[in-house]
């Protein structure tokens, strides 16, 4: 059964899904402790294994900026998923290139 988030475990949550959410990738130890109001990383660890323990998010040990947070994190927020993506595509029916000949002029208005 999954415990239940304490506050400041769902502040750390919040903090970690809006940098996702305006970056694109997650915070660094150093931006977490700063934006919590924290005078040491002990502080960021012990939420963020707090956090992992109640299968909130994931993260590995061994890599920097990797914490992904879960489905049961998004809902202790009350969040939309945030999705990755590579680039933006227009999708329908082809448009027909029409060639222009001639020459450009400007008219301008009859006073």
């Amino acid at each position: 059964m999954q415990k239940p988030i304490t506050k400041r475990q769902k502040d750390l949550l919040t903090i970690i899904y809006e940098y996702i959410s305006d970056t694109g990738y997650p915070p660094t130890f150093e931006e977490m402790r700063e934006r919590l109001n924290v005078s040491s990383n002990q502080s960021v660890v012990d939420l963020l294994g707090k956090l992992k323990i109640g299968r909130f998010i994931k993260k590995n040990e061994s890599e920097a900026r990797s914490v992904v947070i879960l489905p049961s994190g998004y809902k202790a927020l009350g969040k939309p998923l945030l999705a990755a993506f590579l680039g933006a595509t227009s999708a329908g029916v082809p448009v027909e290139t029409i060639e222009i000949t001639g020459e450009w002029q400007t008219i301008s208005p009859e006073v």
